[in-house]
């Protein structure tokens, strides 16, 4: 498997399927590759088939043990990694269609497997829980985790403004401002800039990356 990845990782410098094949001949059970294949479908077509192929691998590794031991951390595969990514991938593709609700429940689940969240799907949730105004979700999921990030400043913000608590709102705000001070400044510019290779916390990169990452909210509160 980790072979058959060393092609995946050529596949995603140049996007030949060649390399998808000869990791799919290596390893048939690689899963990223399986993905790939499908890539090019309608997009309703892709959610359709990507949760079918979702269903089968989860039987897969439930049956070979291996998610009774991943969700205790007991181990970590490139199996799992490539589940992981597929859910993701399937959360990614139903936020492009509106179905906010639906990629919560994907990235709730992805959560519960994987406590370490190596894909940072926890921002994800946060902003998906601010869309949806789920204020106990986004408030216990904060609280779970300790972190001081924008990205969860940002979530509250947006869930207070569309609830029409601007004071609250404007609280949120301020600690993104005694976060990254390039925050506004860059926001009052209306730049569209693509996120840079190098992104450094409390640089304006780091805006860029915000931003892109979740334009889907910021689309949400106009104004």
């Amino acid at each position: 498997h980790a072979k058959a990845h060393e092609f995946m990782d050529q596949w995603e410098k140049n996007h030949d399927l060649k390399y998808v094949h000869k990791a799919l001949e290596l390893y048939p059970d690689c899963f990223l590759a399986k993905v790939c294949l499908i890539a090019n479908q309608d997009i309703f077509d892709y959610i359709v088939h990507l949760e079918e192929m979702l269903s089968v691998e989860e039987k897969r590794l439930n049956n070979t043990g291996f998610m009774k031991k991943y969700r205790k951390g007991l181990v970590f595969t490139l199996d799992g990694e490539d589940y992981l990514k597929g859910m993701n991938e399937l959360i990614q593709t139903y936020m492009k269609i509106g179905g906010f609700f639906k990629a919560s429940k994907l990235a709730e689940k992805i959560l519960l497997l994987d406590n370490t969240d190596v894909l940072g799907v926890r921002f994800v949730l946060a902003s998906l829980y601010a869309l949806l105004e789920e204020e106990s979700k986004l408030i216990k999921l904060y609280h779970s985790r300790k972190e001081e990030y924008i990205p969860y400043y940002l979530s509250f913000m947006c869930l207070y403004y569309k609830r029409g608590d601007f004071k609250k709102a404007k609280e949120y705000l301020e600690l993104i401002e005694k976060k990254n001070p390039y925050f506004v400044s860059y926001v009052e510019k209306n730049l569209e800039q693509k996120t840079p290779e190098n992104v450094k916390l409390g640089e304006e990169s780091e805006v860029i990356m915000i931003l892109d990452e979740m334009h889907y909210l910021i689309d949400f509160i106009p104004y």
